[in-house]
């Protein structure tokens, strides 16, 4: 039996060891979300709103996270093997030592995504720009170590 929970509401929601392989959670609310050891093999996540999801050690392997809003979510040592992250708004996701091979990243926002593998390991990323943070403030009285200056 397959799960399907279009549109559900589901924030702050306990689902560590989930058995949810070829589950649909299209534009489900999952924020703060805990998805730790889940099994979400061929998952479709698509629209859904996964940020500040803890999936620590997760299978989404062919998952498709497309149009899904993954802000700083959590997926370290997670299985995103051919996962699709296709216009996924990934700002300030953790993906550190998650596998990544074949994923597709194509329009994804990658501000701030913490996974040093991923520009090697995923094919389609175009990280956009970062802007310069002004650090250098009038009455400053911490240690600067850089500063950005223009005219």
């Amino acid at each position: 039996m397959k799960v399907q929970t279009l549109g559900a509401v589901i924030e702050e929601s306990d689902l560590s060891m989930i058995r949810a392989m070829g589950a649909n959670f299209s534009d489900s609310l999952l924020n703060h979300s805990t998805l730790e050891n889940a099994l979400c093999r061929r998952t479709d996540f698509t629209g859904a709103a996964i940020g500040n999801v803890k999936a620590r050690e997760a299978d989404f392997s062919d998952g498709v996270f497309n149009n899904a809003d993954l802000c700083a979510a959590v997926f370290v040592k997670s299985n995103c093997t051919g996962a699709s992250f296709k216009k996924a708004d990934c700002h300030g996701a953790r993906f550190a030592k998650a596998t990544l091979e074949n994923a597709d990243w194509q329009g994804a926002v990658m501000i701030g995504v913490t996974a040093p593998d991923v520009a090697s390991l995923a094919t389609g990323i175009q990280p956009l720009p970062l802007e310069p943070i002004p650090y250098l403030q009038i009455g400053q009285t911490a240690p600067v170590n850089s500063a950005v200056l223009s005219p």
